[in-house]
C-alpha cells in the first residue's frame, strides 16, 4: 500500500511570561514632573491619564525608572505600564 506522510502544523504563539520584578510606583505629588519607580530592567516604561500617553522610560540596571512628565493637575490618577518582549504587559496607579 501507499504510505501517506501527514504534514507537520507548525503553530507559532508567542510564549509570554509573567515578570520576575513587580511594578511599582512611588507617590506622585500634584505638581510632579517626574513619576518614578520600580521595575524590570531594561523594560519600557510608559506613563498614562486614562488612554493618553505622558511620558514614558527604560528601567535601569539599579531596577528603578524615572518618567519626566508635565505637571498634572490635583487628584489626576498616572497608571504606569511595563512591557518587554516576550514577558506580559503590567499596569500599576
Amino acid at each position: 500500500g501507499v504510505q501517506t506522510c501527514a504534514l507537520p502544523i507548525y503553530r507559532t504563539q508567542l510564549a509570554t511570561k509573567d515578570f520576575e520584578t513587580e511594578l511599582t510606583i512611588n507617590n506622585v505629588k500634584y505638581d510632579a514632573t517626574k513619576v518614578t519607580g520600580s521595575g524590570e530592567v531594561g523594560a519600557t516604561v510608559t506613563a498614562y491619564v486614562g488612554d493618553e500617553e505622558i511620558g514614558g522610560s527604560v528601567v535601569g540596571e539599579d531596577g528603578k525608572y524615572e518618567i519626566e512628565i508635565a505637571g498634572q493637575a490635583g487628584g489626576t490618577e498616572i497608571t504606569v505600564k511595563m512591557s518587554k518582549d516576550g514577558y506580559n504587559t503590567v499596569e500599576a496607579a
